[in-house]
């Protein structure tokens, strides 16, 4: 008897829920995307850029997923502190996949954080079907001009990519006004002079205690060359540490490190520098 009972109650339920139960429309798809849609994007979507007070324009990389014909894609642009001069367009040369799009950056105040939005119309990136870029049609720019002021020069020394020590004299160093912060301008450049392999990047550390001092990570010093600057001394501490010595009026600097490829640690490296004019003191 006990199952009947069970079964009552069920019955009971099922008539209550279909005594209740509301009309709904039928269900119909939504519209699906021609296949043949040309994609435009943006590779990188979010970019956290601190200036130097000298740059004019900021560059955005846009793609597409064909070559054919010239295009021209209309974009909005959000800059809620009207810092910002931007086209209207994104457009793609006949065989490109490629286009650029320059930002007049120049209104910009020093040491004042601005953000910029760019986006690409749905026409042009699928909403319906998955596509790997199908994500990409929004750029987002957090960007800063710094004021850095002249904090003494160095020589500078590459053991990493000659088969002997090579050096470059009175390269600059700068500190970021009213922080610790420190780079050695484009030393690589200076090293290797009209040298394509590297392009420009900074050499930037932080200087507490009298000492120089680097976050853990990985560093682009050498971007495009597919090495990076690999720092972990938590981990690698034989490998990736200072070493300090007097040198007549400048304090030289040892930097040992790691060189990455990628993202995984592969050589020994070394580089140093003077540095005339600096916090840093040798007892």
């Amino acid at each position: 008897m006990k199952y009947l009972k069970i079964f009552s109650i069920l019955a009971v339920a099922c008539l209550l829920f279909a005594c209740n139960k509301q009309e709904y429309p039928e269900f119909s798809k939504g519209p699906k995307d021609a296949k043949e849609k040309v994609v435009v994007y943006f590779p990188t979507t979010y970019v956290n850029a601190e200036l130097d007070p000298a740059d004019n324009t900021f560059d955005i990389t846009a793609k597409r997923s064909s070559t054919e014909g010239a295009l021209s894609v209309p974009v909005t642009v959000t800059d809620a502190n009207n810092v910002f001069s931007a086209p209207a367009s994104i457009d793609f040369a006949d065989g490109d996949d490629t286009a650029v799009f320059t930002v007049d950056i120049t209104k910009m105040e020093l040491e004042t954080p601005y953000e910029l939005t760019v986006t690409i119309p749905n026409d042009y990136y699928y909403l319906y079907q998955k596509d790997q870029n199908s994500t990409k049609h929004i750029f987002h720019m957090s960007v800063l001009k710094q004021k850095w002021n002249d904090a003494g020069y160095c020589v500078f020394y590459d053991g990493n990519f000659a088969e002997e020590v090579t050096a470059a004299e009175n390269v600059k160093i700068q500190q970021h006004e009213g922080t610790d912060d420190y780079r050695i301008l484009n030393p690589y450049n200076a090293v290797y002079p009209g040298d394509d392999f590297f392009a420009p990047a900074n050499f930037v550390f932080s200087v507490s205690k009298n000492k120089i001092v680097i976050t853990p990570g990985i560093y682009d010093l050498w971007p495009g060359t597919g090495y990076t600057f690999y720092w972990d001394p938590d981990n690698y501490g034989n490998y990736c540490n200072f070493e300090y010595s007097k040198e007549g009026d400048a304090v030289e600097v040892v930097v040992n490190h790691l060189i990455g490829v990628g993202s995984t640690p592969t050589y020994v490296g070394m580089f140093a520098f003077d540095w005339y004019g600096g916090p840093l003191t040798v007892e």
